[in-house]
């Protein structure tokens, strides 16, 4: 908008100063249509979405020091623990050896 002059009375600055208006125009136009097709989508979306349950995103960060909001570590397998009793003690024995 500052780059457009001003029509000074000639045909050509009323030619230049009208095709400008055209433009201008037609973007205010496409942005108007653009506007009503994201209100339509947005209201689409919060239609379907209305019933589900939101989940605050703060929720979804883990945390080191948290242990509840990390629920695979509380949850380790007998499996898991004797295997890794079994990988302490075999460490130990080489250690030993290693001496």
């Amino acid at each position: 908008l500052k780059s457009i002059q001003l029509p000074n009375g000639t045909a050509a600055g009323s030619q230049l100063s009208a095709e400008n208006r055209t433009r201008i125009q037609d973007n205010i136009n496409r942005t108007r249509h653009l506007f009503k097709r994201l209100h339509i989508i947005y209201a689409r979306v919060n239609e379907d979405c209305g019933g589900m349950d939101y989940t605050p995103i703060e929720s979804l960060i883990p945390y080191r020091d948290d242990v509840e909001s990390r629920p695979d570590l509380k949850k380790k397998s007998d499996a898991y623990r004797h295997y890794a009793d079994e990988v302490l003690e075999l460490k130990e024995q080489l250690g030993v050896r290693s001496r």
